[in-house]
């Protein structure tokens, strides 16, 4: 096994190698023990408490840039969809408040499945099941 010199150290002929720490030299400095692997974790948050903020402040921005639009677009006839979309960002904060406490990893048993159904729904539209409105077609008929 070949050691190697470190500059930082000083010659001691009771370790082996010839190069380590006497025994009269100062503690670790500050920054070392901070940022040893022991203390990292220790000034690591909790795994509940991180929180990727960049994910809802972009959301945030466009549903407000949504409903100034909305506002902009019925602001003379005095509409109040503005209103309800207001309700429903509200709701899904709300979702999304709830769904992000969750870990993730419970999902991932159940992805596969949520695949095949995204694509079923896909090919429910293709079928004499989907209907054309508007000149759209859907799957689900709500009626508008």
């Amino acid at each position: 096994m070949r050691y190697r010199h470190n500059p930082h150290t000083v010659p001691n002929t009771q370790t082996r190698g010839g190069f380590g720490r006497r025994q009269t030299d100062a503690p670790p400095s500050l920054y070392r023990r901070i940022f040893s692997k022991s203390y990292r974790k220790l000034l690591q948050p909790a795994a509940s408490l991180r929180v990727d903020l960049i994910n809802p402040i972009c959301i945030l921005l466009l549903c407000v840039v949504g409903v100034f639009f909305i506002y902009s677009a019925q602001h003379s006839s005095g509409g109040s969809a503005w209103m309800m979309q207001l309700i429903w960002i509200a709701m899904g904060c709300v979702a999304y408040t709830v769904i992000s406490s969750i870990n993730y990893k419970h999902f991932l048993s159940y992805a596969h499945l949520v695949y095949l159904a995204g694509l079923v729904g896909l090919l429910l539209v293709m079928t004499p099941m989907g209907v054309e409105m508007m000149g759209a077609r859907r799957w689900i008929n709500l009626g508008i």
